[in-house]
Order: C-alpha cells, then structure tokens, then sequence
C-alpha cells in the first residue's frame, strides 16, 4: 500500500533537475517509474528507475506536459501511484507569457479597472489555453482616472511565475476621456424682496455643476454669482416720526419692517444766510429724518472772491506686480511714506485736490536682468543661492489735478520696509535642513546683501533705501547645526 504519492506540484526548468519520491507500505518491494509521453502510447517503464526516488534532469521543452507514475510490486501484488504532470517551468511560462499579453494588449480599460480584474482576465486566458501551474502576479499597479477634461491612464508591472521561472512583462494603457453630456434642470426665477436679492430663471445640471441661460445649453454663466442678479428692493420707509428728542422709527410699507434710529445725522447742511463781501454766512445741518437742527457753521466772507471749494485729494499705496513676481507687501505707513516720498509740489497738489499714488513695481527679472548685475550679484551672495531676479522700482502717480505725471523714485532718505512671500519654487521641503533667506541688491554698480528680518519660513522682510535689480538667495544648513531659519536683524545696507 502507497503510503506517501509522488508530489503533484512538480516543475523543473531545463538548466537544472528534480525529484520524485514515493512511500509504501510492504515487504519485498521492488518500483517501476513509468512516463507518458501523451503520444497516444500511453505508460511506458523508465529503464533503470526501479528505486523509491527518480530523478528528472534537465529536461527538454518536449517533455514539458509528460505525466509519471511509480508501479510498486511485491508477492501479494501491486499497486500503482497517482499521476504528476511535469511542467518545464521557464518553458511553461514562456508559453503564458505570449497568451497574456494578447489578452491584456486586447481589453479594454476604465476607471472601474483594478488589480482583480486584470488577474481574472490573465487567468481566464490560461485556463482557454490549457496552461496550468502558472500564477500570475501583479507586482505594481498605479492608475490615473480619466476625467471629462483629459484622458486617464494606469500602468502594471506583471509577473508570470511557474516553479522558480518567471518571466516579466508591462501593460501602459489609456483610459479614454471621459464625455458629458449636461441634463438640464430649469431653476425659476427668484424675486427680490426688501433685504434679499433676486436672481433670472436659468438652468442648472447637477452632474457637471454648470448653468446656463437657456434650456438647449447653448450660452454658458461662466460665473452664477454675478449673473442675472435683481438687486433687493430696500425698505420702502414711511414718513419717519419722532418719539423723543433722541429716537425715531422707520416703518417698510411692504415688509412692516421697523428701524430705530438712535441717534441723529447730519443732512449736507443748507445756506440759511448766504455771505457777502463784508460779512459771514450761515450753512444750517439738520436730521434728514425728524428735521431737528443739530448745528450751523460760519461760511467766510467772500471778500470779492469766490468761496473756495472742493476738498483735498489723497495719498494712497499699491502694488503692482505680474505673474511671475511673488506677492509683495509695502509695510511702511502711507503717513511716513507722504512725509518722506512727495515733493512739496505733490504736497500742495494734494492739498489743491489732487489724488497722489506711491506704487512700488514688482516684476520678474530672469530675461531682463543685465549680465552685469548678475555678475555683481553673484559676488555678493557669500554661500547662498539665487532663487530668483526681481525688479523692483518705485514711483509717485499724481491724478485729479491737471495731466496726470509719473515721477521715479530711485533712491529715499529713509528706508522702507517691504514683505516678500517666498517664491514655491524656493520653499524648504527637506524636514533635515534649515533654508535661510536674503536679499541681493545691485544699484548703481553697487551689491550687497540685505537680511531677512522676520522669522518666517513663507515670508522675506526687508528694509532698502534704493530700487533696482533684486535677488532673493536661500542657503541651506543641516538642522541641529546651531543655524536658525531666518535670524532677524542686521544693519541696513
């Protein structure tokens, strides 16, 4: 009686050998290890395998599929053992290899695609073929869904393993774009009320987000915030009246909405005694709602000339920058910038009415920046690195009284102080390193090297008293070095 069968999980590839072993029960034994060669000949006895153990070496492809069994013999009888199919491994799997990549090459894929059904449909493949004892096995899988706005993509690394052979292949294949087409809903037009604003009747498709004018989706609202808005009505307010010396109460005639005004104002006041060459006038301010005087004040005498008029213009900051430049921000006060900055003809231009703007100019510089000024800039960076060349200038722009004139401000006696983000492409992403920031200014022929005086990692504060070309510079020191990011402080160059 068999006590132990020969192993079914036999492979081999053809550089190397196996064996297979069988067990019995008996006396007097003798084995008889026999092939099938599936040529229609059936079992045939091995010549010289007669031991509980036969050898397989280096076997041809021919032989990949051959089926073995062991006849063991002694006076009571025989007995004869399974059977185990031989699979010549690096030939079974180069046999597997061609049939999943027909099949992989030929299917189709889409965002539902996974590592599961890729297995099914390999393994599928092999089953139609007749190819056994073969795993296929996915080693890595990464997929990109498509979108109605690009296609998408997913990429497998693949191995077919059959014994100790494997063989490798890799599947790059597209997921077609995704199409939309918008079912419409019509969304009714919304009236206004006193408080709330109303909106035009427009349709709406809740699959894709998007609004449109009409029901056929011809005419797209790029932005349903600001389209087909009806402005509120406001209160429609009865004649006020008054409760008390201090209080009064509106009344909405739609809405029956009460206000209670707690305190009066002041209307733009009436000439209640118009001036003459000789003596003063009189302009009277009352409540536009109750009509109680709350004061008067004296309007000059003309003296022959007219009264003068208009008030006095402004003074006010801005910066300019374009896409490229980060974003900057003038941090010293308008009231220190107009002491220091305007002449005292933009002084008196402001008093006559004119509106005056400081702007500060911020524009990338990597095409425009002369060789000269780079190489000064590189002069003075003392081991830190050139992020990125700025321009940087500052003018005065007078508006409101006359032509307006702009005026270049190259130099101040004074310096101002200005806020730079750091630029994306510069910002410290090793968590092991400290990045400290500077500015390098060139002016005038003349470099040096302005600190950062915020502790900031996203922001470079500075403080300059000439505009021209600017460099932002970083250096990088391992943390734990006894270097801070960003040490404030330093003279102003």
């Amino acid at each position: 009686m068999i006590t132990q069968q020969p192993s079914k999980n036999l492979s081999c590839p053809t550089h190397t050998y196996t064996r297979l072993t069988i067990a019995a029960s008996g006396d007097d034994l003798t084995y008889q290890w026999q092939v099938n060669k599936n040529d229609g000949a059936g079992f045939a006895d091995i010549t010289g395998e007669n031991r509980a153990i036969t050898t397989i070496a280096y076997p041809e492809e021919s032989q990949d599929g051959y089926l073995y069994r062991c006849v063991v013999t002694n006076a009571g009888g025989s007995v004869t053992s399974e059977e185990t199919e031989l699979a010549v491994s690096d030939v079974r799997a180069g046999k597997a290899k061609p049939v999943v990549r027909e099949v992989l090459d030929g299917m189709t894929v889409t965002n539902d695609t996974d590592e599961e059904s890729i297995l099914n449909i390999a393994n599928a493949a092999l089953s139609s073929a007749g190819i056994t004892k073969v795993d296929v096995i996915v080693y890595r899988f990464s997929k990109t869904e498509a979108t109605e706005d690009a296609p998408g993509n997913i990429r497998v690394e693949i191995g077919i393993e059959c014994g100790v052979s494997r063989e490798y292949m890799e599947i790059d294949r597209v997921i077609a774009q995704l199409t939309h087409t918008c079912s419409l809903s019509p969304m009714s037009k919304a009236e206004p009320d006193c408080t709330t604003a109303g909106r035009e009747a427009y349709y709406h498709c809740a699959g894709c987000g998007k609004s449109y004018e009409d029901a056929e989706g011809t005419t797209l609202i790029a932005d349903l915030d600001s389209w087909g808005n009806i402005a509120a009505l406001g209160h429609d307010y009865e004649t006020a009246w008054k409760s008390d010396e201090e209080s009064h109460w509106h009344s909405c005639s739609r809405c029956s909405a009460n206000t209670e005004v707690s305190a009066h104002t002041e209307d733009g006041g009436t000439v209640t005694k118009e001036p003459t060459e000789t003596e003063t006038g009189i302009r009277t301010y009352c409540c536009p709602v109750c009509s109680r005087e709350l004061r008067t004040e004296t309007i000059p005498a003309t003296g022959g000339k007219e009264e003068p008029g208009g008030d006095a213009g402004t003074v006010d900051t801005e910066v300019e920058r374009d896409e490229k430049a980060p974003v900057t921000q003038l941090l010293t006060p308008v009231n220190q910038l107009k002491d220091m900055l305007l002449t005292e003809e933009e002084k008196q231009q402001v008093q006559d009415g004119a509106n005056i703007k400081i702007v500060l100019d911020v524009q990338d510089a990597e095409n425009t920046v002369s060789a000269s000024d780079k190489e000064k800039t590189e002069q003075a960076l003392n081991g830190f690195t050139v992020g990125q060349y700025l321009n940087i200038e500052l003018y005065s722009l007078t508006s409101g009284a006359g032509e307006g004139t702009r005026r270049e401000i190259k130099t101040t006696d004074e310096a101002i102080r200005i806020v730079i983000d750091v630029p994306e492409a510069i910002k410290n992403r090793d968590d092991s390193r400290t990045r400290t920031f500077a500015v390098i200014r060139v002016h005038d022929g003349n470099a040096v090297q302005l600190p950062d005086l915020d502790n900031s990692e996203d922001t470079i504060t500075i403080e300059t008293d000439r505009f021209s070309s600017y460099a932002v510079a970083y250096q990088d020191t391992p943390k734990g070095s006894g270097d801070d990011n960003n040490q404030g402080g330093g003279d102003i160059l």
